[in-house]
């Protein structure tokens, strides 16, 4: 926590699961979003933080939830997404001057093909990967 922007809640260094009984509802109520606060008594630092909201399987019984579709939707391996005006900016790693495109970008980062050894192979000609060292959290830092 201390000077993080991201915020988790822990108990002996195991993360806690929130869990919010909705079954005293109605049954003909659909829930579209929902807003959860959290107030602390101490500020550590920034105005804003970024909270993790995962979806959970605990051992109950669910029925699936179909994924929300996005801006990506229609386009098999992002192929022609640039296209979008809904996308702002899109790279490729082909091009040994890629980072040009880029403000900046920074850390232990190096272009990739196929990784036999690792059983990687990119989505679509090179990709771009990011070493994260041992205790760490991050290893890159990218600007466009």
């Amino acid at each position: 926590m201390g000077d993080s922007e991201q915020f988790s809640l822990r108990v002996g260094g195991n993360t806690i699961l929130l869990r919010f009984d909705i079954n005293s509802l109605a049954k003909e109520i659909t829930i579209t979003s929902a807003t959860f606060k959290l107030f602390t008594y101490v500020k550590y630092c920034g105005t804003s933080m970024i909270t993790g909201v995962f979806r959970s399987s605990h051992g109950e019984p669910t029925t699936p939830i179909l994924p929300t579709t996005g801006t990506t939707e229609g386009y098999t391996m992002d192929l022609k997404i640039d296209k979008n005006q809904q996308v702002v900016f899109t790279t490729s790693f082909e091009s040994t001057d890629w980072q040009d495109e880029w403000s900046y970008a920074g850390g232990t980062i190096d272009v990739i093909g196929d990784d036999l050894n690792r059983q990687f192979s990119p989505l679509d000609g090179k990709a771009l990967r990011a070493l994260i060292p041992m205790g760490e959290t991050s290893s890159m830092s990218v600007i466009y």
